[in-house]
């Protein structure tokens, strides 16, 4: 006995392939049989006249019974990205691809997006890092202008030290050893003044005269005495006085001192 039966695709299987739904603009799916001849209507083609042989990987595959993705060109000869599979029973073959351009739109817009993020996110750093590492060495910057004054003779230069931070600091420290190096050359200064009285002056009463007047004005001073021992070295008396006259201050005893 034979039996013969009759499949009408055309009611069963073509609404189901017909269905482009989520498939983009290229999406599609075709079955064909074990000659790789698709049996539905294809998306660019209106017809089905079982002319048309697939030649791609992913037919080729689906009729040896496999199943998986592939990248294949394919019969309209655009690439495209196919998952495959095999319908034992029919010997047939099964794909559904879209072509790999309209696939991969979405990452690489992606990609772009990413790129514009990260170039946008590098220029905020940058413009950051430019702020902090400015706010960082302005101030070292301003350390060396003010040393660079200093050692070219202006010793009234300083550093402003508002800040809370570790430069502040070395500000201030920096500020208190030019404070006393200021004081240091200010006392050499006077000790070559008096050195230079001394030397300059045979008399005794210039001399004390003149040391005094360098003494009370180094010293900020309103009085000042000199003081000679007397011949018989048993007391001081006043030789010369500034701001007070010589009859208003006493004498007292060299064993005093």
């Amino acid at each position: 006995a034979v039996v013969v039966g009759r499949i009408y695709l055309a009611r069963s299987v073509y609404a189901f392939l017909a269905d482009k739904t989520g498939m983009g603009n290229t999406g599609e799916t075709i079955i064909f049989n074990k000659h790789r001849v698709p049996l539905n209507r294809l998306r660019e083609r209106d017809d089905v006249n079982f002319q048309l042989k697939l030649h791609d990987k992913a037919s080729f595959l689906a009729v040896k019974g496999m199943t998986g993705i592939v990248e294949i060109t394919d019969y309209r000869g655009s690439p495209a990205l196919a998952a495959y599979t095999n319908i034992p029973r029919l010997k047939w073959g099964f794909i559904a691809k879209q072509d790999q351009g309209e696939i991969y739109s979405p990452i690489y817009v992606m990609l772009k997006q990413i790129i514009v993020l990260l170039i946008i996110f590098t220029f905020i750093v940058s413009i950051i890092a430019l702020f902090v590492t400015n706010r960082m060495f302005r101030p070292m910057y301003s350390l060396i202008e003010v040393a660079n004054k200093i050692v070219a003779g202006n010793f009234n230069q300083r550093i402003e030290a508002r800040r809370t931070d570790e430069i502040s600091y070395i500000a201030r420290a920096f500020n208190s050893m030019a404070d006393h190096l200021v004081s240091e050359l200010d006392f050499q200064r006077t000790c070559s003044d008096i050195i230079e009285e001394m030397a300059a002056t045979i008399d005794l009463a210039d001399f004390s005269n003149k040391l005094l007047k360098k003494l009370v004005e180094v010293t900020g001073s309103s009085i000042g005495a000199f003081y000679v021992l007397s011949e018989d070295q048993s007391e001081f008396k006043p030789l010369i006085s500034i701001g007070v006259g010589t009859d208003a201050i006493n004498s007292f005893q060299a064993e005093r001192l």
